[in-house]
């Protein structure tokens, strides 16, 4: 998987968490899954798109130990 590609990935993937105010929660959730997962696609073409979900949001609820997040089919990153 190129670059490219795996930018397309995320980009699909990101559909699923909508966007959300910015500098809250919603939008660092967005921010950081998309750092991670590029990173985490570019060193394991395998690895599933639940586990860097599950990563970025233990990051997020560090700041924000109440968060829950918005997405758009919950099921889609489990």
């Amino acid at each position: 998987m190129d670059a490219e590609e795996r930018r397309r990935t995320v980009n699909e993937e990101l559909k699923h968490i909508p966007v959300g105010a910015e500098g809250g929660p919603q939008q660092e959730l967005r921010m950081v899954y998309n750092e991670m997962r590029l990173s985490g696609l570019e060193k394991d073409q395998s690895l599933p798109r639940s586990v860097t979900f599950a990563r970025s949001l233990a990051i997020v609820r560090d700041g924000a130990p109440d968060f829950e997040p918005d997405l758009l089919d919950p099921d889609y990153f489990d």
